[in-house]
């Protein structure tokens, strides 16, 4: 067959074209044999003659290849390793319904390439690609079946989706691992094992600590081909701080290929030249919107294969030819840094898709969370693959053209509905489970219940249906219960003790009280342990039917666990002003004004907040206990500014260059909004254009940090005459030509200021001193920058223009808060603070009731400074609870997490890779384990229990 297509394919391929390249060929190699480089020169210099006499003819052809006969053997010395594959992207430039045809259509036409060509071997990534296939044409999938079990069909898909490296937090990315290992094990009976390679060749950066993670996912190799420097090696061992290794091929010709001679007298020997290896991976197929592999690759690799002094072409897998690399192991270099960064823009782009990822990782960590303790502590069924399936979705997200921003109107607006699915499985996982606890636990400290609000025909019955906060996962706030005693549970879903605002909603009631409507009456919080605080009024209003009026009040939560306090309709006690708010006046403005003479400060027990009155943001930030300003004064700190770039082509992608200095919006009023004594808010308004900004400084009691939260109405377009318009918000510092440290995944990174070149992070960036610390949290926004002056910005929106034509005219949240503190901070320490941020107190409200549970109880803690508990979750095969945590210090060490009896007596313990299979049985003490943990890498625990076995729910998921 080979024969006859080679004959048939000879008036296609040019006989000078095919000499040529053998010429081309044997010209490099003689600078790889300099011994024999003058004969072999002679024996070139004879084919030319020979082409020369008679050219275009099939005899002189011959003649010209005979005269190369001497270097014949060296050329076929070399192999050209032909992996086909097709690249196709998630929703790139197209919506779903395009992203489902155009995979059915490139594997249909490669299953027919198959039966064609009986040496034709391909590879396919991305776990989501063979979702499609088999929700909507299941037939094909046990055709590809039967080519996997042949070894003609790799499957290269590690995760779920070759997804974005710089944004996706630590605990997605070990998601991806697991949810794709098993789903193609179930598909396939294929092990991780069996799947190696962790296939990225597109994705816009590498944090520096996914070698810690891939390989604790069986996945030990990396193809990628964007680096962020075409000077790495080709073939290097990647090193993560905890010390494990990956083998990297980057990729030096690119991943979407039409095989042909240059990949043989270019890339093949330019590899040799790199690693002294006569042997290269060629990625070949139609991409993007796949396609894959053709019938002319497939005869044209058959056909260089006949050329007598050319390399060997074969057919090939990539798993084989990375078994090669790993042989060669000790001979290439190790590289122990991150691998970034490129296409800046992506990591503001589209914000809309970027707010979606970090409440939905949020969401699945919540759910997965409150599903396995209300399992365990209550016997409430796990639904496996309702929350299986949320990930999923999370994960999908994650592509390298959705997360990043740099896809269509399509791309985004698809997102968003996933978005919207997923905080209503989430939320209604969490909320179930919550309150299947809460209704476990003793609330009668609260007092006597009162009859059935239902008994009085004005009360409304709804109690506040439906209404749910975002940014608490999406729990439902209505009461359950009308008049008398209110309590609720507050549940902690972090490892460590917290004392923290929360609000309490107080719903409907009976409207023929005496006591008046709602948010006239008079409130006491009470705590299980009798202590009563007078709550402070931070709203109220009519919600679709029902009145409300929202209380707040610091409640002290244990580690992992919950406090209930109670709403009682009584006088409050005299409760001293922990937050006060203090205006100067000068002048007698007033405290809502444009321009007001005068100083306007909050304070609490640590910090001091001066408020830039005349040109906004913050004008100082003071520790009490020392006088020390943690802050440069008068410098604009936290207030918004907009950056006009240049007009650029890939807007979505790259950011332009600067046009000018930032433009500061217009200040039009300063509104004092809450005035303690529990927290204070003043609220500055801007204008920018038709654009308004409205942010609000918030400080809380016992707080050391200031919130600062943004509502935005963005209207600025992007063109490509007036350029990008860009809503960054900046924090000066006094780190003058310093360095910033940014969180990655289980870690964080320090870098150079860079002049305000933009950097990614994940939830945090932090900028110390001798003196002080500052650390900025965020909610979803990863483009950072910190210039020469010490200035840190991060921004906020930007008004790109391609390929999605406005994709930002919204209405925008945006939640950062500021840590200020003196001296230096950890990144454990910083890491706590953003899932504070992430994760805020959730109270559950349930009715008075006697229960088995104490009101007040702490559930597992960590005894290490540098540890993170970042996950508790159902273990995958319903046998036990996982923990996942990670070492956030320098240096190795051992860490022990103990458990309390009210969550069970631990029966086994168990360290495990991501995929949750065992590596050792750990010995307990106290109810608890200590475990090895390395820097910046993630540390997967199964917990049995004597008193419960986590069970998958029966009945419909």
């Amino acid at each position: 067959m080979h024969t006859a297509l080679v004959l048939r394919h000879a008036t296609d391929c040019q006989r000078n074209d095919r000499l040529n390249a053998q010429l081309a060929f044997a010209e490099r190699l003689c600078d790889f044999h300099p011994e024999q480089a003058v004969a072999w020169r002679a024996a070139i210099s004879a084919a030319r003659m020979t082409w020369a006499a008679n050219p275009d003819t099939a005899t002189a052809l011959s003649a010209a290849e005979l005269a190369l006969t001497p270097i014949a053997a060296a050329a076929k010395a070399h192999t050209i390793h032909c992996a086909g594959h097709a690249h196709i992207d998630m929703n790139w430039m197209w919506g779903w319904p395009e992203t489902v045809a155009t995979t059915l259509d490139t594997f249909r036409t490669v299953l027919r390439l198959m039966e064609e060509f009986p040496e034709f071997v391909f590879g396919q990534s991305q776990a989501s690609v063979y979702r499609i296939v088999e929700e909507h044409e299941p037939e094909m999938l046990e055709r590809i079946k039967v080519r996997v079990r042949e070894g003609r069909w790799e499957v290269v898909a590690a995760h779920w989706v070759e997804g974005d490296r710089n944004l996706a937090g630590g605990e997605a990315l070990c998601r991806h691992l697991l949810e794709t290992r098993t789903y193609i094990n179930e598909l396939f009976g294929l092990t991780p094992e069996q799947v190696p390679v962790d296939w990225s060749p597109d994705t816009f950066g590498h944090a520096n600590t996914l070698p810690g993670i891939d390989v604790r996912g069986a996945a030990k190799f990396l193809y990628c081909c964007r680096t962020g420097d075409l000077t790495r090696p080709p073939v290097f061992w990647w090193e993560s701080p905890d010390g494990s290794r990956q083998l990297v091929h980057r990729e030096i010709a690119w991943y979407i290929n039409a095989p042909g001679p240059e990949h043989a007298t270019k890339f093949l020997l330019d590899f040799r030249a790199a690693t002294e290896l006569k042997e290269w991976l060629l990625v070949y197929g139609v991409g993007d919107h796949g396609g894959g592999p053709t019938r002319r690759d497939l005869r044209r690799i058959i056909d260089m294969n006949s050329w007598p002094c050319f390399p060997n072409f074969r057919f090939a897998r990539v798993d084989a030819f990375f078994a090669k690399l790993e042989k060669e192991g000790a001979r290439w270099p190790v590289l122990a840094h991150e691998l970034n960064c490129e296409f800046t823009g992506c990591y503001t782009s589209q914000s809309a898709i970027k707010r979606a990822n970090r409440i939905g990782e949020t969401a699945c960590n919540l759910a997965d969370a409150a599903s396995a303790l209300a399992h365990q502590l209550t016997g409430r069924g796990v639904r496996k693959q309702r929350l299986s399936q949320a990930w999923r979705d999370v994960l999908f997200s994650h592509f390298h053209d959705i997360l990043p921003g740099s896809g269509v109107t399509d791309t985004r607006t698809f997102c968003q509905g996933q978005s919207q699915i997923i905080q209503a499985v989430t939320g209604q996982e969490r909320q179930q489970s919550l309150r299947a606890i809460a209704e476990r636990i003793d609330t009668t400290f609260a007092g006597p219940a009162k009859a059935d609000p239902e008994a009085s025909e004005t009360t409304g019955r709804g109690l506040g249906a439906g209404q749910g906060r975002m940014f608490d996962g999406g729990l439902s706030r209505a009461a359950l219960i009308g008049d008398g005693p209110r309590p609720a549970v507050v549940f902690n879903p972090t490892a460590w003790p917290r004392t923290e605002l929360v609000t309490l909603s107080v719903w409907d009631g009976d409207a023929d009280s005496l006591a008046g409507h709602v948010r006239d009456r008079a409130y006491t919080i009470v705590a299980s342990d009798g202590k009563l605080l007078a709550p402070q009024k931070v709203g109220s209003g009519h919600f679709w039917g029902h009145d409300f009026v929202d209380l707040t009040v610091p409640v002290e939560v244990p580690a992992f666990g919950w406090a209930a306090v109670a709403v009682r309709e009584e006088v409050p006690p005299v409760t001293s002003a922990v937050v006060e708010l203090l205006i100067d006046e000068d002048g007698g403005h007033g405290h809502r004004s444009p321009n007001p003479a005068g100083l306007l400060r909050l304070r609490n027990e640590h910090m001091e907040i001066v408020i830039d009155r005349r040109n906004g943001g913050l004008a100082r930030i003071v520790d009490r206990a020392t006088g020390a300003d943690l802050i440069p004064r008068d410098a604009g700190f936290g207030r918004p500014e907009v950056q006009i770039e240049r007009p650029i082509g890939m807007s979505a992608w790259q950011l332009g260059d600067p046009r000018g200095e930032p433009l500061e919006p217009l200040l039009i009023e300063q509104v004092v909004v809450e005035r303690g004594p529990w927290r204070a808010v003043v609220t500055q308004r801007f204008r920018h254009h038709d654009s308004t900004i409205a942010v609000s400084y918030l400080l809380a009691a016992g707080a050391r940090r200031v919130e600062i939260a943004s509502e935005v109405r963005w209207l600025e377009q992007g063109d490509q005459q007036l350029g990008i318009a860009r809503l960054q918000m900046r924090f000066p510092t006094a780190a003058v030509g310093g360095a910033a440290r940014y969180e990655t995944p289980f870690g964080a990174v320090s870098r150079p200021h860079l002049d305000g070149r933009e950097v990614p992070a994940l939830r945090w960036a932090a900028v110390t001193t001798a003196q002080s610390s500052l650390v900025l949290l965020n909610d979803g926004k990863h483009g950072h920058s910190l210039d020469a002056k010490g200035t840190l910005r991060v921004s906020l929106i930007r008004s790109s223009y391609d390929p999605d034509p406005l994709p930002e005219l919204a209405d925008h949240r945006i939640r950062l808060a500021i840590v200020a503190l003196a001296g230096t901070v950890s990144d454990a320490d910083c890491t706590r603070w953003a899932c504070e941020h992430d994760q805020p107190l959730a109270p559950v409200p349930t009715p008075v009731h006697t229960g088995t549970l104490p009101p007040r109880t702490e559930l597992m803690n960590c005894a290490n400074a540098d540890v993170v508990v970042h996950q508790v979750k159902p273990a995958a095969d319903g046998d036990g609870l996982i923990l996942r945590l990670a070492q956030h210090g320098s240096v190795p060490i051992m860490a022990t997490v103990t458990c309390t009896s009210a969550l069970g007596k631990i029966a086994e313990v168990e360290s495990c890779d991501i995929l949750e299979r065992k590596e050792a049985t750990l010995t307990t003490a106290n109810n608890g384990f200590t475990v090895a943990a390395a820097p910046s890498a993630p540390v997967t625990i199964r917990l049995r229990f004597a008193s419960q076995s986590l069970r998958e729910e029966s009945g419909p998921v």
